[in-house]
């Protein structure tokens, strides 16, 4: 560890760096680019009411304990940059007070599980670069999220209709992945939207005039895809602050 004061002593738990507790029980741990090495014990669990979890560009490794569900009082999960392995546990869907949850920059494979649409406090989602497989149609669960980033993974299907039910959403980024099927009309209710990036993937058939509902929009990229028929004229409604439209 770079910084390791007073862990593994007989000082209170308060004082070792990185460790913030709240009426005698751990809150909070912030160890993030502290060169930790190893894996996250399944004991991480007995911490029932830690709200902060911050363990980012470490070396941790392994798979992540199912124990993790038992953090019910959890807002704030941060595993970016590590090398962590396996699937993301079923029991992610138990902490449903989650606000912000990344993922991004690990070696996390499999489906991401339905239970996640349990969690309908979250706002932000970034599992960037692992090598996820599919969306879930309980996405369209969370409704305050508004930050949804998936790129880089290997995720097959088609986007749910559901995310149409995620009327906060600003930015929905899913680019390099193998999407396929159609883009789904529903995303026309996501009327906050400022940033949809799906290109490279094998998207197909017509771009849903449903679009131009997103008035909002700046940022529409979907080059590289297998989409057919006539740019949406109504796509022309999105006119406020648009910085850049890609169309292939």
């Amino acid at each position: 560890w770079y910084k390791s004061t007073n862990w593994l002593t007989a000082n209170p738990v308060s004082t070792w760096y990185g460790i913030k507790v709240v009426n005698n029980r751990v809150d909070s741990i912030g160890l993030g680019s502290n060169n930790l090495i190893g894996s996250l014990p399944a004991s991480i669990g007995d911490l029932h009411l830690l709200r902060i979890l911050n363990l980012s560009s470490n070396q941790l490794k392994k798979s992540i304990p199912s124990t993790l569900g038992n953090l019910e009082a959890l807002t704030f999960l941060n595993f970016y940059n590590n090398g962590f392995t396996g699937s993301i546990p079923e029991s992610i869907g138990n902490c449903s007070n989650l606000e912000y949850l990344s993922f991004e920059i690990n070696h996390l494979s499999g489906p991401i599980p339905e239970s996640l649409g349990n969690c309908t406090k979250l706002e932000s989602i970034n599992m960037y670069a692992n090598q996820l497989t599919s969306i879930p149609a309980s996405i369209g669960n969370l409704h305050e999220l508004w930050y949804l980033n998936i790129v880089s993974n290997g995720l097959s299907g088609s986007i749910p209709a559901s995310i149409g039910n995620c009327r906060k959403l600003q930015n929905l980024i899913l680019y390099f992945n193998n999407l396929t099927g159609s883009l789904p009309p529903t995303l026309g209710k996501c009327t906050e939207l400022k940033e949809l990036a799906l290109f490279v993937n094998q998207l197909s058939g017509e771009v849903p005039r449903t679009l131009g509902n997103c008035k909002k929009l700046e940022r529409l990229y979907l080059n590289q895809n297998q989409f057919t028929g006539p740019v949406p004229v109504t796509l022309g409604n999105c006119t406020k602050d648009r910085k850049s439209t890609r169309l292939n």
